[in-house]
């Protein structure tokens, strides 16, 4: 490869049986400091580190006199969510309404009536549109067929009882008899969509659908080359994520045709036959990538077999390193039939409104009061997981994430002398934690909320905070102030590449639409369907007035029994930078742009920080970045980029910038280095993207570089 991919620290592996002193869930453990043990948090979690981390989580209650008081004003105003509960795993698409659309129709040009009743299998009444919906995302029948216990998982996601295989026989042959049919006709209407991607007003025969063909694939062809024909030189400093050329246009001698002329703008001349003239697209000679929006590099830009914009291979999320074979549909399109997101915008609500809305919702849920006090924390955790892998019936709860405190208020006390103010568990105080263990995010001088400040977060039933890792996969400290218990769920950051893979592998669908779908955290998967693929999920529940730690690229996900309001922070003590490679280059790869520059945040430790722990750890980061930058500088030497200039900017390259400079590509903040152009004047890229900046030769390209704090 062109360059090293760091990979996360390894930690010891860990037996699936339960490990530890756990009072709940699957080898989660509890730790109970005492009051001298818990004076200093950071001190206490770096003692206990080599017992938890391989939890990727761990609970902390505190002694017993310590309880501080919830200090919020019900009167204050907050931006709420509503979160699609059915919608966490399998997401609602064009597929789904057009099922409930075009089924009935299908029907009836069969001579058919839909069912006035759900079918029942096993005892179990099973709705058609969620069973068409289930296989067809799992590949279909064919697939599900051909798949072992195909069946029997859609069984289990039916909540049908499979004894012996006979429900699944029972499914599958229900299938054929009612739906199968349906599924091949939409199959056959998606490929004839394919290969008529420009439908006609009407039927074309042979010469005139040859006649039309031609005269668009003249129209297209007529501008000739675009940018310089030798790119040997631009290609010498290419990435292993940058892609091979897709095509370059040629001049091509296209014979007139016989049936009618083209012009720019104007309309093809009418075939032979009377169908209607095709109009050709003003910008039919301009081509643009959709996602960065610059017509440079075009012979890196794909088209898309459904729309025909264009996007530079290297510009997709991630990047290809070649055309694909057969159809490809651009990111703008699947969007178009794939909702992103299980989460909409609320109202604005009032703390105690918010609280109100969230005690009727439990009331209404379980059809009343004295049913629903009845309900304990495993009745609504077990209902959540029954509605997310079935995909219905619809449940809608209400939720705020990530609200500011700085803005909205801290659930810990803040006025000066009060109790608990000055306490260092007070998680408005964590961020400017020093010591021999201290914080390095202290070092940070803007606001970033949830890294410099805590984030408050209210729940209700079924309200949950779906698989995710903390931004930059820092660590974070949650404390429950008041309500229901939450239920959370780790998965340890040795197991973290083979839970993405599963991830892969249940919702290809998903992730073809949105391959960085855990960066964006509205996807559940139960820790039972993660169990079936041998991943050991550890579980925890958390009481009001106790902490969870999650560690360093540790997957971690939670579900609210009720209402409850919690507050959480990240914080990075020194051992951390162990992972600031795998960090980096996560984002760099997903097309991430950091809360943080990691490489500015570590030359501000190295200046400010005189603890010896943090040098023994800062120290070997600090290699490791000059090693990957005298090696990329090398290669960019060699592509002969030979000149460069100093950056004299505290923010960005020059004085007076105000912003840094972020690759154009990937969105790193180019602190240490990057490249730039004359030809583009607000573009640069890093390091690792130089062949995309532009299609001038190397040698009139230039770097940009910030000299060491030390020189």
């Amino acid at each position: 490869k062109s360059r090293n991919v760091p990979e996360l620290p390894t930690l010891p592996a860990m037996s699936s049986g339960r490990q530890g002193s756990t009072e709940r869930g699957v080898g989660c453990p509890t730790f109970r400091p005492s009051i001298e043990d818990f004076a200093d948090p950071l001190a206490y979690i770096a003692s206990i580190r080599t017992r938890a981390e391989h939890f990727g989580i761990c609970r902390i209650v505190p002694p017993a006199d310590w309880r501080p008081q919830l200090a919020l004003n019900k009167k204050t105003r907050v931006k709420t969510s509503v979160q699609l509960v059915h919608e966490l795993q399998e997401r609602s698409t064009a597929a789904d309404a057009a099922f409930v659309q075009q089924y009935p129709a299908f029907l009836d040009s069969r001579g058919k009536q839909v069912l006035k009743k759900p079918p029942a299998i096993a005892g179990q009444d099973v709705d058609l549109g969620t069973l068409f919906r289930l296989a067809s995302r799992r590949g279909g029948y064919e697939k599900l067929t051909n798949t072992r216990s195909g069946w029997r998982e859609l069984c289990r996601l039916l909540q049908i009882k499979d004894s012996a295989s006979g429900a699944a026989a029972a499914l599958k042959k229900f299938y054929e008899e009612h739906l199968l049919a349906f599924e091949q006709q939409q199959a056959r209407r998606s490929l004839a969509a394919r290969l008529a991607k420009v439908e006609p007003a009407g039927p074309l025969d042979g010469d005139a659908g040859d006649h039309m063909a031609a005269q668009v694939l003249e129209a297209m062809l007529a501008s000739g080359p675009v940018g310089y024909d030798d790119l040997s030189d631009g290609e010498a400093f290419s990435d292993s994520d940058e892609p091979a050329a897709k095509r370059q246009k040629t001049k091509q001698e296209v014979p007139p045709s016989k049936g009618g002329s083209v012009s720019r703008g104007g309309s093809v001349g009418a075939p032979p036959g009377g169908a209607r003239a095709m109009k050709v697209p003003d910008n039919i000679h301009t081509l643009n990538c959709e996602l960065c929006g610059g017509g440079h590099r075009e012979e890196h830009i794909i088209l898309c077999d459904r729309c025909d914009r264009g996007c530079h291979l290297f510009c997709l999320n991630p990047p290809l390193s070649g055309v694909p074979d057969g159809h490809w549909v651009c990111p703008l399109c699947v969007t178009e039939n794939h909702v992103r997101s299980a989460r909409r915008d609320g109202s604005i609500m009032t703390l105690k409104d918010f609280e109100e809305t969230a005690h009727a919702f439990r009331r209404s849920y379980w059809g009343s009061d004295a049913r629903a006090r009845k309900m304990g924390p495993s009745d609504a955790e077990a209902e959540f997981w029954r509605i997310v892998e079935q995909g219905g019936p619809a449940v809608q709860a209400v939720c705020a994430l990530d609200l500011d405190t700085t803005k909205c208020g801290s659930g810990f006390p803040q006025g000066l002398g009060e109790s608990y103010q000055a306490d260092p568990w007070n998680l408005a105080n964590l961020p400017r934690l020093g010591g021999r263990h201290g914080n390095l995010l202290r070092h940070v001088g803007d606001h970033v909320p949830g890294l410099t400040a805590p984030q408050l977060q209210l729940g209700s039933m079924f309200s949950c905070r779906p698989w995710h890792t903390s931004p930059h996969l820092l660590y974070s400290l949650s404390y429950l102030h008041v309500g229901e218990p939450k239920k959370w769920y780790g998965v340890p950051s040795s197991a973290a590449a083979q839970l993405e893979e599963v991830f892969r592998e249940k919702l290809p669908a998903q992730f073809g639409t949105q391959p960085d779908l855990l960066f964006d955290p509205m996807t559940m998967l139960s820790p039972a369907s993660l169990a079936e693929r041998g991943l050991v999920v550890y579980e925890v529940i958390q009481e009001a007035g106790e902490f969870i730690v999650t560690f360093p690229a540790s997957f971690v996900a939670s579900v609210d029994t009720g209402f409850n309001c919690a507050e959480s922070v990240c914080f990075a003590p020194a051992d951390w930078l162990r992972f600031g490679g795998a960090c980096a280059d996560r984002f760099c790869r997903f097309r991430q742009a950091g809360q943080v520059c990691h490489d500015q945040l570590l030359l501000q430790v190295l200046e400010r920080d005189e603890e010896l722990g943090t040098a023994f750890w800062a120290l070997p980061e600090l290699e490791r970045i000059i090693e990957d930058q005298q090696r990329q500088r090398v290669r960019l030497w060699d592509s002969e980029v030979v000149h460069s200039r100093q950056m004299d900017g505290s923010v960005g390259w020059d004085k007076a910038d105000t912003k840094e400079r972020r690759c154009a590509v990937c969105g790193t903040n180019c602190f240490l280095a990057g490249v730039e152009c004359d030809c583009v004047p607000q573009r640069a890229v890093c390091l690792a993207h130089v062949a995309s900046l532009c299609a001038c030769r190397p040698t009139e390209r230039r770097l940009g570089y910030r000299p060491p704090p030390w020189q």
